[in-house]
């Protein structure tokens, strides 16, 4: 049987056929062929290519693009059209996963109700934090919020079956309906390249000017970048003279050079810009001290995780399922700057915190490793795929 999954994924024409930096064919789409006959992507594709990003598609996987837009006063101009081809698409003979939160989503989720057919959801983020202040700038931010709070709620309660990047965290403010199969599973592949064998030792840590690293797309604020310059600034002030590199690119970089360069730091915080995900990554990862990550908000971050598998110690704010990754002592409240300025100096200054950090997120996160929670996908896709059946 055929699967189509409808997601407002950001993606980009690279040599002409659609292209993603984490959503790509060896990364996502190929797995779902594991179960399904075939699979199909829906989402917007944007003019603007991006040279790091990979074809998503491949054998038996294939895409159909939806108008790109920009922003609610695009979206209104290409809604109709997004809507009819979205109601043909449901008139397939597939099962529907719908990618949650996102509008492309709740659009088909809409039509899938009024036509009677059924659709399982994969959660992925929490709209509450995705959409909350300091986030998004936008003068009708706070109904955006409200609607697709209420949206994917409605969505998980609705779906013939769930997955969720999270254990707890997303489970319980978007529950699935009672007595229907859900599931929990990231779509990170920490694999054998990735995981590094041990841990790190006390004397491969600079104590004195760490380096500490941030990946994380510039396209809104969620992760916190603006955030980290300002408690990089306070960590200067406290003594520790802290390099940073932040890894990515996206809109706001130029609003952070800028408050970098305000803050006094251009000599300490190097824009790395985007990168080609896996190897070098993993080489900046590597070769730091320290990986922050104080975001506003967060599903499962796969950064995190990558940095996890490369035994980097880390600090992260208590947002999303962030708390299931790290434990408390190395968790700073959202927004905290000075909190989270304290916790670097507190932690990067100590070699021995360090090395019993790397140990400790080297440890937690093999439960994440692929052949484990392969086995989650593939009962996840079972259950999508009868679902599948039943409308037959």
């Amino acid at each position: 049987m055929r699967c189509i999954a409808i997601m407002d994924g950001r993606f980009s024409y690279r040599n002409g056929a659609p292209a993603s930096y984490h959503m790509h064919y060896e990364n996502f789409s190929r797995h779902y062929t594991s179960i399904f006959e075939h699979f199909t992507v829906v989402g917007r594709v944007f003019p603007d290519g991006d040279g790091t990003a990979l074809p998503v598609v491949g054998e038996k996987v294939d895409f159909i693009a939806i108008p790109s837009y920009h922003g609610p006063g695009q979206f209104l101009k290409v809604a109709p059209k997004i809507a009819r081809l979205l109601w043909r698409i449901s008139k397939e003979d597939a099962a529907f996963i719908l990618r949650v939160p996102g509008t492309l989503p709740l659009i088909f989720a809409i039509i899938a109700t009024v036509r009677g057919i059924p659709y399982s959801v994969e959660c992925v983020a929490d709209p509450a934090q995705q959409l909350g202040e300091g986030s998004v700038r936008h003068p009708l931010r706070r109904w955006f919020r409200r609607m697709f709070i209420a949206g994917t709620r409605w969505q998980c309660r609705s779906a013939a079956a769930s997955t969720y990047v999270t254990r707890e965290a997303l489970q319980t403010a978007y529950p699935p309906k009672p007595g229907r199969p859900t599931f929990s599973f990231t779509d990170l592949v920490i694999d054998e390249d990735s995981l590094v064998k041990q841990e790190r030792a006390p004397d491969s840590f600079d104590t004195t000017t760490p380096t500490i690293v941030n990946v994380g797309m510039m396209i809104q604020l969620y992760k916190g970048q603006d955030v980290l310059l300002s408690a990089l600034r306070r960590c200067h002030d406290l003594g520790l003279k802290a390099k940073l590199r932040l890894i990515g690119d996206g809109p706001y970089r130029d609003d952070l050079e800028h408050m970098a360069r305000d803050l006094g730091l251009v000599d300490h915080v190097t824009f790395v810009g985007k990168l080609q995900g896996g190897a070098p990554v993993r080489n900046e990862i590597d070769r730091a001290d320290l990986f922050a990550l104080p975001s506003r908000q967060e599903g499962l971050p796969r950064a995190l995780l990558e940095a996890m598998a490369r035994a980097a110690p880390c600090i992260a704010s208590d947002v999303g399922g962030i708390p299931e990754l790290l434990s408390r002592r190395y968790l700073v409240p959202s927004g905290d700057v000075e909190g989270l300025a304290q916790a670097i100096v507190t932690l990067a200054s100590n070699a021995d915190r360090l090395a019993v950090a790397s140990r400790e997120n080297l440890e937690a996160v093999q439960e994440y490793r692929f052949d484990l929670l392969n086995q989650k996908r593939q009962a996840y896709y079972r259950a999508v795929l009868a679902a599948g059946m039943e409308q037959r």
